[in-house]
């Protein structure tokens, strides 16, 4: 082993060298295929597990994760088993095995010939990769849309409804990692990938439609300042040219308008949050049960209610609901841990050379981006969102080890 930890060059590759690869598999699948992203996660794990029994040693007890994904994971099962709908809840327990990813990256990220930074680095790159991937795909879903709407269906109304909430929460996270980076070398790539990353996610971003992911990624852009981001003027000025462009497109501009009626409306957020909430905790103080809620827990509680709407659109409430105050305060506490994790990382590469400042930033941006947004969607129960969320705290981890070891930047870069 090197004095940090590492691999000597010889031991490289092997087991863990395949998992890494595979991890950036997921990472680049997971905006646009989630079948592609669990099967090519099951691999990487798999072969990380290997690794570790082979060589008998893991950092899975140092994992500052290991409680709270434990606590949770007790609680989610506790409530799924004594819910109201184990039924449900029961198969929808081997979601928690995502949050291994967490635990499997530092532990392939001190194994890997790039060096920790370089691995998380390339984990990065594959989500930025993996947004455009989706983004292009989602354009041309909409152009088959808008050639075939349907008799009576007003195109602007067809065309939010092509829109996901999944999608952009990729789209945010990746520009968010790659804005984290400008004024540093944008990751090593050319200005040209950069731009064409850059538009790319933010038109995904934007033709979704939805608008508490557009104000998630002002809030997480605006902590990116916050954290010591320098953009350059020529930046600063597409970004605001940007924006008033898209404050003339008449989609954009109506789905704001539409923003706080649709929020008071009936079937709306505040009557979910204020009406239906007290009452199913009434119902069931202990919870309902791990991801037991169905519409027809919400439809006669509030009215009306779109049929597809199975959930509260807040992540606290959700939680609460589902899994009663222990829960919630498991939860709380957890997403309170990654949030300063990652905020200490940022502080402890500040002045460092390389990449490590980058990533640690944008790392903390990405976080707090599906955090606020979380405030007025349910993210944290999907399954694609739940792995990005593992992939996030994975890469939290494995910067701090490289803070802990002196390591600043990918061993690639410093080569000769």
């Amino acid at each position: 082993m090197t004095p940090d930890g590492r691999a000597e060059p010889g031991g490289r590759g092997g087991l863990a060298g395949a998992a890494g690869w595979v991890l950036v598999l997921v990472a680049a699948s997971l905006p646009f295929s989630i079948a592609l992203a669990q099967a090519a996660a099951g691999a990487a794990m798999a072969l990380w597990a290997a690794d570790s029994i082979r060589r008998r040693e893991t950092s899975l007890r140092r994992n500052p994760f290991l409680v709270p994904v434990l606590a949770f994971s007790a609680i989610a099962a506790w409530s799924a088993f004594q819910g109201f709908r184990p039924e449900v809840s029961v198969p929808k327990l081997h979601r928690l095995l995502w949050f291994l990813l967490a635990f499997a990256i530092p532990d392939l990220a001190v194994r890997s010939e790039a060096g920790r930074v370089g691995f998380v680095r390339r984990i990065v790159l594959a989500v930025v990769a993996g947004g455009v991937v989706a983004a292009v795909l989602h354009f041309i879903k909409l152009g088959q849309a808008l050639m075939n709407v349907p008799p009576d269906v007003g195109a602007s109304f067809w065309l939010y409804h092509q829109g996901s909430m999944r999608s952009p929460q990729f789209h945010m996270t990746a520009l968010l990692l790659l804005l984290a980076s400008a004024g540093e070398g944008w990751l090593g790539l050319r200005p040209r990938v950069v731009a064409a990353a850059l538009a790319l996610n933010a038109a995904g971003l934007v033709l979704h439609f939805k608008r508490g992911i557009w104000g998630a990624f002002a809030g997480a852009a605006g902590l990116l300042g916050l954290t010591g981001l320098r953009v350059r003027g020529r930046t600063t000025a597409a970004v605001l040219v940007a924006v008033a462009a898209l404050a003339c497109v008449p989609q954009v501009r109506q789905r704001l308008i539409d923003a706080p009626r649709d929020f008071i409306r009936g079937g709306g957020r505040w009557e979910l949050w204020t009406q239906a909430t007290p009452k199913l905790m009434k119902l069931a103080p202990y919870g309902l049960g791990f991801g037991a809620m169905k519409n027809e827990d919400l439809r006669h509680l509030v009215t009306p209610l779109e049929a597809k709407i199975c959930h509260l659109h807040n992540n606290s409430l959700q939680v609460l609901v589902e899994m009663g105050w222990a829960g919630l305060a498991a939860w709380t506490g957890w997403m309170a841990m990654l949030l300063v994790g990652t905020a200490r990382s940022v502080r402890r590469f500040r002045g460092a050379p390389g990449h490590g400042r980058a990533l640690a930033r944008g790392l903390l941006a990405a976080t707090a981006g599906l955090l606020l947004n979380g405030l007025v969607e349910v993210n944290f129960g999907a399954g694609a969102i739940l792995m990005l969320f593992a992939l996030l705290m994975g890469m939290a981890v494995a910067l701090r080890d490289a803070a802990d070891a002196g390591e600043t930047q990918n061993t690639e870069s410093r080569k000769p």
